[in-house]
C-alpha cells in the first residue's frame, strides 16, 4: 500500500472535517432543529480521540497523524488571526464613520 503524503492526508481531514457535520445537518433536514454549528461541535467531538480514536484508532492515527494535526491547528490560528484584525479594521470603520456624521 502506498504512502501518502501530509498534504493529501491534510485534505483528506479538512473534507471529512467539513463533511461529516454539513451532510446530516441537510439530508436530515436539522437546521428546524438546531443550527449548523452546534452539529459541528458535536461531530468534532465524534472525530476526535475520545470517541473515533476508542472505536478505531488506527484509523484515526492514520487520518489525523501529529503533523496533519499539526497543519490544522496552524489553519485555525491564522482564521483565529483573521477574525481578530477583520473586527479590529470593523470597530475602527464604524467609529470614522460615526465622527464623520457629526462633522
Amino acid at each position: 500500500m502506498p504512502t501518502m503524503s501530509v498534504t493529501e492526508l491534510l485534505l483528506i481531514a479538512m473534507l471529512i472535517i467539513f463533511t461529516i457535520p454539513y451532510l446530516p445537518w441537510r439530508i436530515f433536514k436539522m437546521q428546524y432543529y438546531a443550527p449548523l454549528v452546534v452539529i459541528q461541535i458535536v461531530a468534532g467531538i465524534l472525530l476526535g480521540p475520545g470517541v473515533l480514536g476508542a472505536v478505531l484508532p488506527d484509523y484515526y492515527r492514520f487520518i489525523f497523524h501529529p503533523q496533519v494535526v499539526q497543519a490544522l491547528n496552524g489553519i485555525a490560528w491564522m482564521g483565529r488571526d483573521g477574525l481578530r484584525v477583520g473586527r479590529r479594521y470593523r470597530v475602527g470603520f464604524e467609529r470614522s464613520m460615526g465622527q464623520s456624521r457629526r462633522d
